[in-house]
């Protein structure tokens, strides 16, 4: 994989979404994988975004939004 810019944003989230990528990241390390920082597992999530090629065309919410994706991945 090329080397590419990276770049810094913030990003607030709420407990229990702290605590899932807690977890998240605790279960891959304890299961045998890597030690993954929450910057892996987010740009994970971003390409996996990009790939399921979302519209944001006319989106109002976050619950849209995830709807959206959750369509697009064929998962309720």
């Amino acid at each position: 994989m090329r080397k590419v810019k990276q770049v810094r944003i913030s990003l607030l989230l709420t407990k229990k979404e702290r605590d899932f990528l807690k977890s998240f990241k605790q279960k891959c390390q304890s299961s045998g994988g890597e030690d993954l920082s929450y910057g892996e597992i987010i740009r994970a999530m971003v390409n996996v975004l990009q790939k399921l090629k979302v519209k944001p065309d006319n989106l109002k919410s976050e619950i849209e939004l995830f709807r959206r994706i959750c369509r697009k991945a064929k998962i309720s």
